[in-house]
């Protein structure tokens, strides 16, 4: 009788298991499928889709930030800036072209306000919504997930060609001849060479781009740096670029493709690109120069310096990107504080 009772518990254990089992079979079976499904999903090329065509004769250029924040460093680095770009003797444009700060929301009116009064255009842009799996990385989200809506200029279709520059950036030259460098001329083709694991993020690839940066001297998600603040000059040439300082021609086109690669994680475990390192880890994987379809193309070095220091002041390097009111070489700390003081001078805060 026991014994029987034994075999009946040991049967219906093992039906338990087989089941238990089978579930799990079944499960890793379809996660399979769907992950796949994914990685091979076929995509189709147009040539004409995407085009950009040559420069006009009269090429519409801007530069442009964003403001995300009512933090006060970055909306007096931001009107530091345009005091620069537009009015400085030293460093302003000479060809009038147009300085844009895109705001979110979260900027306060008395600063768009203030922004506008210093020259500035003042255009209000909506965040880019992120999927779960970006969401979830970020150290903190709600401050370091705005850096995604810079990607917004791709869609001001205004212009023909855009610089974008990070609100903390210290001039040292006049920056209207990086529209004359080589690569933020000519578009560059598609290459169409490569489905790279996430064919699912390439199914609108524009068959013509144009993107222009400088390698970052910082550290990479790859662990490697390009020497950080003892970095040489020349700098060492990189594959990873910089997101703070880039020529781009807008492309709605370029712009959903962007945001198709933002979505194109499979359950949240095969992810393009670690969204800890934000927009520049996303431009990165997008314009990767091994394996990539749309490699980001090097602006002239003399052009911009992460993680600046007295060799690139000494050089003569036009722009620096670093958060001059506690970080960088001293001398760039000072004529950091210089210009403040200048804009501060020339345009005293309006109150209302």
């Amino acid at each position: 009788m026991v014994g029987s009772k034994i075999l009946r518990m040991a049967a219906g254990i093992s039906r338990v298991r087989s089941r238990r089992f089978l579930y799990a079979l079944l499960a890793g079976v379809i996660l399979y499928l769907t992950i796949t499904t994914a990685l091979s999903t076929s995509y189709t090329l147009d040539p004409k889709y995407g085009l950009l065509g040559a420069l006009p004769a009269s090429p519409r250029y801007a530069y442009a930030t964003l403001l995300t924040s009512d933090d006060e460093r970055y909306y007096i680095g931001a009107r530091t800036l345009a005091y620069q770009l537009l009015a400085d003797p030293e460093t302003k444009t000479t060809h009038n072209i147009p300085f844009v700060v895109m705001v979110t929301t979260n900027v306060p009116k008395h600063q768009r306000q203030q922004l506008i009064l210093d020259g500035a255009i003042v255009a209000h842009v909506e965040d880019v919504s992120l999927p779960f799996w970006i969401r979830q990385r970020l150290r903190r989200p709600s401050r370091y997930g705005d850096q995604f809506t810079k990607l917004r200029v791709l869609q001001m279709l205004e212009y023909d060609r855009v610089l974008y520059l990070d609100v903390d950036t210290l001039l040292m030259k006049p920056l209207d001849g990086v529209f004359d460098d080589p690569a933020a001329r000519t578009p560059e083709q598609t290459q169409f060479r490569q489905t790279s694991r996430y064919t699912k993020d390439e199914t609108m690839l524009p068959a013509q781009y144009l993107f222009a940066a400088r390698s970052d001297n910082g550290r990479s998600n790859d662990g490697s740096t390009g020497g950080e603040y003892d970095h040489p000059y020349p700098p060492i040439e990189r594959d990873s670029l910089s997101g703070g300082f880039w020529v781009v021609a807008p492309s709605n086109e370029l712009f959903q493709y962007y945001m198709f690669v933002m979505q194109s994680s499979t359950l949240g475990i095969m992810r393009p690109f670690d969204p800890q390192f934000m927009e520049q880890a996303m431009l990165n994987y997008v314009h990767r120069r091994h394996g990539g379809n749309m490699p980001w193309v090097a602006l002239d070095y003399k052009w911009s310096a992460t993680f600046p220091n007295e060799r690139d002041v000494d050089a003569g390097v036009a722009s620096l990107h670093d958060k001059f009111w506690g970080n960088g070489p001293e001398r760039a700390k000072e004529r950091w504080k210089k210009k403040k003081e200048e804009m501060e001078a020339l345009w005293p805060v309006v109150t209302t």
